[in-house]
């Protein structure tokens, strides 16, 4: 038989076990925070990168009816200007960033699953089992 003591304890477990899921989740919010932020900036970078190539091939097809020295110039003047996403310094503290929350979410998930090792699972009426893959 299940001693009220005994019963308190396996309560208490599963109550920290619980609040540490929570911060797990508060975690993953940022995280994706983070992801969208830098996602964003990629999308919108790449976004102007198309827009100016359509602009250069306006000027490149404009100088197939009429060649001018000053469209030859624009082109040249915009060629420096496309390119691959570089990260800014901002946007490297957030790569770091993620990578801290993806550990810190990692750990979150080991100490869930040790103490989730405590919990009996058999004779308790409201147990239950999580369950989380690391990042």
């Amino acid at each position: 038989m299940l001693k009220v003591t005994d019963a308190y304890e396996i309560v208490h477990r599963k109550i920290t076990r619980n609040k540490v899921l929570m911060e797990i989740y508060k975690l993953y919010d940022e995280l994706l925070g983070c992801e969208i932020i830098l996602k964003s900036e990629m999308q919108s970078f790449y976004k102007h990168q198309q827009n100016e190539l359509c602009l250069m091939n306006d000027i490149e097809l404009l100088q197939t009816t009429e060649y001018t020295l000053e469209r030859e110039n624009i082109i040249n003047n915009m060629m420096p200007t496309i390119g691959i996403f570089k990260l800014s310094h901002a946007l490297i503290e957030i790569k770091l960033k993620i990578v801290d929350i993806k550990n810190m979410i990692n750990e979150r998930i080991n100490i869930m699953n040790n103490i989730q090792e405590l919990i009996p699972i058999e004779g308790v009426a409201t147990n239950y089992q999580l369950s989380l893959s690391k990042k």
